[in-house]
């Protein structure tokens, strides 16, 4: 989003679903990892 002509504003926000089975000597297990990510920036165009 332009501010003014040189300011600029960027958000975003992102879910990522992850969903695995993970194997080790023993056995294997499923597991889920679910992150939420988050992103703000600022920028100048000169």
């Amino acid at each position: 989003m332009a501010i003014n002509d040189n300011l600029l504003a960027n958000a975003s926000a992102w879910y990522i679903d992850i969903e695995t089975e993970v194997n080790t000597a023993v056995g294997s297990i499923d597991t889920s990892i679910d992150p939420v990510v988050f992103m703000v920036g600022l920028g100048y165009r000169f």
